[in-house]
Parts: structure tokens; C-alpha cells; sequence
């Protein structure tokens, strides 16, 4: 299991979510998206979902922080760069999906 996915799963246990977090956190942390997709309800519900958000930002940074540090060792700069170009790629695919499914819902049409 990777940090993200420990994270994730240990977000869901800790229990202060919804439908709306709890589907980000599936599709964000593990790579899917539940049957039923949720989007923030309610004020309390978009509040959860910006803290895990926060979470999963804070997440990245500490990996990002910690591959940095590994990488002031001469040695580990090929494998710092590969992680360093699997990030972008994992953003660049994550932004791609949400414009798509942006786009797909005012079309009217599911993704």
C-alpha cells in the first residue's frame, strides 16, 4: 500500500465524512470512483471535502519534501527524477479527468 492509499484509508476510518469526501477520497487516494457519484450538499459536506483536499496536499508536499532531501544525495537523482515526472503525469491525468467530466456534464452526457 502506498503513503496515499494509508492516508486515504486511515482519513475514511477516522469517520468525519460524507458522500461527497468519501468520493474524492476513492477516486484521489485510491483510484476509483464509487457507483454512485456525490458532489458537496451542504456547507458541512464541502467543509470535508476541503480538509481532505488539505490533507492530500500536505500529503504530497511531505513526499515531495522527502524525495528533495533524498535527493541533495548525488546517488538517488535518477530516482528522484522518475518520481518527480510520475507526479506531474498523475496531476496532468487527474485535471485531464476532471475537465472531462466537466465538460461531459454540461453536455449532458455521462463520462
Amino acid at each position: 500500500m502506498t503513503p496515499t492509499q494509508s492516508a486515504t484509508v486511515a482519513w475514511l476510518a477516522a469517520g468525519d465524512t460524507g458522500l461527497s469526501s468519501e468520493t474524492m477520497a476513492y477516486w484521489l487516494g485510491l483510484g476509483t470512483i464509487p457507483g454512485e457519484i456525490n458532489h458537496p450538499h451542504d456547507p458541512d459536506d464541502l467543509d470535508r471535502c476541503l480538509q481532505l483536499l488539505a490533507a492530500i496536499l500536505a500529503l504530497l508536499d511531505a513526499e515531495a519534501e522527502a524525495c528533495a532531501e533524498a535527493c541533495r544525495s548525488e546517488q538517488l537523482m535518477t530516482v528522484c527524477d522518475a518520481t518527480d515526472a510520475a507526479y506531474m503525469h498523475a496531476i496532468d491525468d487527474c485535471v485531464k479527468a476532471i475537465r472531462a467530466r466537466i465538460a461531459a456534464r454540461r453536455g449532458g452526457a455521462k463520462p
